[in-house]
This record gives structure tokens, C-alpha cells and sequence, in this order.
């Protein structure tokens, strides 16, 4: 007898066992439904990240390839100035040569042409002193 009541039992709980499955297999159809469209969302969103990451790395490598034209560029502007200055340098370091060796020449030309002057006014002076004693000559 009590095993037809335990069996009775368990024949009467089987319809709510049966309502639970049912209420389980929807809610695990609907899990799987949801996690298809999440599986979805997820491959969307890699897609798009993948490709938002791809058109980010375009951009980097743009720019790069920009930053490094114009360090070349930099380079070579710099190497330029350089030849520039060591030109300059030249230059002036020729210039003041020149203004040494000018001034030299100054210098020397100052000191011939006093040298002719006081020359010429000796000549003067001997030649006014040989007419004033030729002039004394003729007077006596």
C-alpha cells in the first residue's frame, strides 16, 4: 500500500515535473536564441572594432610616413645650414685676412707717400735754397 501511495505520488507530481521541464526547455530555447543574437552582436562589434582598428593604424602610418618626410626634410635643411655656416666662417675668416693685409697696405702707402713728401719738400727746400743763393750770386 505504500508503495502504491509513493507511486500514486510521484503520478501526481508528474504533470508540475512536466510544467517545469516545459517552462526550463522555453527558457533554455530562449538562452540559446539570446545567445545566438549575442554571438552576433559579438561578431558585429569585431568586425567593426577590426576595422576601426585597421582605419586607426591607417591613419598612424599616414602620419608616420608624414613625421618621418619631414625629419628628411629637417636633415637635410639642417645640413644645409651647416655647409652655410662653415661657408660663412670661411668667408669671414677670408675677410678678415683681406682687412689685415688692407690695412697693411694702408699703412705702407701712408708711409711711402709721408716718405715722398718729406722728399719732395727736401727737393724744395734745396732747390729755394740753391735759387736764393743763386739770387744772392747775381746780386753781388
Amino acid at each position: 500500500a505504500e508503495m502504491v501511495k509513493a507511486s500514486v505520488d510521484e503520478l501526481m507530481a508528474l504533470p508540475g515535473r512536466l510544467e517545469t521541464l516545459e517552462a526550463d526547455r522555453r527558457m533554455l530555447a530562449d538562452l540559446r536564441d539570446q545567445q545566438g543574437k549575442l554571438h552576433g552582436t559579438l561578431n558585429d562589434l569585431k568586425m567593426k572594432n577590426e576595422q576601426s582598428l585597421r582605419a586607426a593604424v591607417d591613419r598612424v602610418m599616414e602620419s608616420h610616413d608624414s613625421v618621418v618626410e619631414r625629419v628628411v626634410s629637417l636633415e637635410t635643411s639642417f645640413a644645409d645650414s651647416t655647409t652655410s655656416i662653415g661657408r660663412l666662417q670661411r668667408n669671414t675668416k677670408d675677410i678678415s685676412s683681406n682687412q689685415t693685409a688692407s690695412t697693411a697696405r694702408v699703412d705702407t702707402l701712408e708711409r711711402t707717400i709721408g716718405e715722398s713728401i718729406e722728399g719732395y719738400a727736401k727737393q724744395l727746400r734745396d732747390v729755394h735754397e740753391a735759387h736764393d743763393g743763386h739770387a744772392r750770386g747775381v746780386e753781388e
